[in-house]
């Protein structure tokens, strides 16, 4: 990931709340700061797909299946979506080695939290785009 992309969305969107979705699940543990300064609300889609099935296809299914789920997820977090549904984003085994190995810092849900409690309060879904409910 471009790790001024960030920085651009969130000057494109000004103080309206906007979301990241990228299939790299690593990109939370290597730009957790740049997220946090951003005030992005990122979906990441896990990368297990299924035997027999492309990267692309797993990809596209995972986003057009929690599309809206995705909507109402709340500003200024990170999750995980997958086949079977959704989770707070936290590093995975791998995620914790290559931190260590470059001294990144992570995205983490309480710095979030910290973050969101000196800014705007939530949305309601009255606030959503317009179409969702």
């Amino acid at each position: 990931m471009d790790p001024d992309l960030l920085n651009k969305l969130a000057e494109l969107n000004g103080t309206e709340d906007w979301m990241l979705i990228s299939g790299d699940d690593r990109m939370p543990a290597e730009h957790g700061d740049k997220i946090l300064n951003a005030k992005a609300t990122v979906a990441t889609i896990l990368n297990n797909y299924p035997e027999g099935m492309t990267e692309h296809f797993w990809r596209t299914d995972v986003v057009h299946r929690w599309a809206h789920t995705m909507q109402n997820q709340s500003p200024q977090t990170v999750r995980r979506y997958s086949f079977s549904g959704s989770t707070v984003w936290t590093p995975r085994k791998r995620h914790l080695r290559q931190i260590a190995k470059h001294g990144w810092i992570p995205w983490r849900a309480e710095d979030a939290r910290r973050e969101a409690d000196t800014t705007t309060p939530i949305p309601s879904t009255q606030d959503r785009l317009p179409g969702f409910a």
